[in-house]
């Protein structure tokens, strides 16, 4: 029934929680593009993406993300546009992203950013456009030494 459904729009309602394997459950593995925003998620399962290979553009933002949900990429490695603007993250740890290295575009813009960890960006070695306006100016500095993506 569902099979051949490419985007999957959903913002504004509120979701909070993704089962694990939602897609997969409803049979949606065509799709290419997601957009949550502003559905109040806090949290996805690791496997909520799980075999959504053809998934190229997850829209997350105007969540509750207090983190970047890095467990949930493993399944999606094939993505290239990923935005969590305006969510509370307030750190970047190391190996954010790793399991993403086809990613082109990362949005973080409006988040609580207090933090980057030297190695948060490691293997996004296809990223061509990264937008972290409106964090912390405390951090700003430390950017510089993020040269080696």
């Amino acid at each position: 029934m569902f099979s051949d459904i490419q985007v999957l729009e959903l913002p504004g309602n509120m979701i909070e929680r993704l089962p694990s394997k939602v897609f997969l459950k409803l049979n949606l593995l065509n799709l290419q593009k997601i957009f949550l925003s502003e559905c109040q998620l806090v949290s996805l399962e690791t496997d909520t993406f799980a075999k959504l290979s053809n998934l190229i553009e997850l829209e997350l933002s105007g969540n509750r993300f207090s983190a970047v949900p890095s467990h949930t990429f493993d399944q999606i490695s094939e993505l290239r546009d990923l935005k969590l603007n305006a969510n509370p993250i307030v750190r970047i740890s190391n190996d954010a992203f790793v399991s993403l290295p086809r990613l082109i575009r990362l949005e973080l813009t409006g988040c609580r950013i207090g933090a980057i960890e030297t190695w948060a960006f490691r293997g996004l070695s296809a990223l061509q456009w990264l937008r972290l306006d409106n964090r912390s100016e405390e951090h700003t500095s430390e950017l510089q030494s993020h040269h080696d993506l």
